[in-house]
């Protein structure tokens, strides 16, 4: 069962993170949910730093290594995205 939002969990959040009852954060914004990804990436090893950047739609590199990398990595992506 999952734990209800609270006015202590409100009370008690700090820097606008909000925590359940067990204390792990609940995710409250978009940007919450790309940190969870990029750390679930990261622990499970699921695909190279270069593929989880270019999900985030983060750029990768110095500009001078973007202009000959130009692939979007769908290929590598899709499985990663299906998962």
């Amino acid at each position: 069962m999952k734990n209800k939002l609270t006015a202590t969990a409100i009370k008690n959040s700090k820097e606008g993170r909000l925590y359940d009852g067990g204390g792990l954060m609940m995710i409250n914004r978009p940007h919450g949910f790309r940190t969870a990804f990029r750390t679930w990436v990261q622990d499970n090893d699921v695909c190279s730093f270069e593929v989880a950047e270019t999900i985030l739609n983060h750029k990768v590199g110095s500009t001078v290594e973007r202009s000959y990398a130009r692939s979007d990595l769908r290929d590598r992506r899709a499985p990663v995205m299906e998962a």
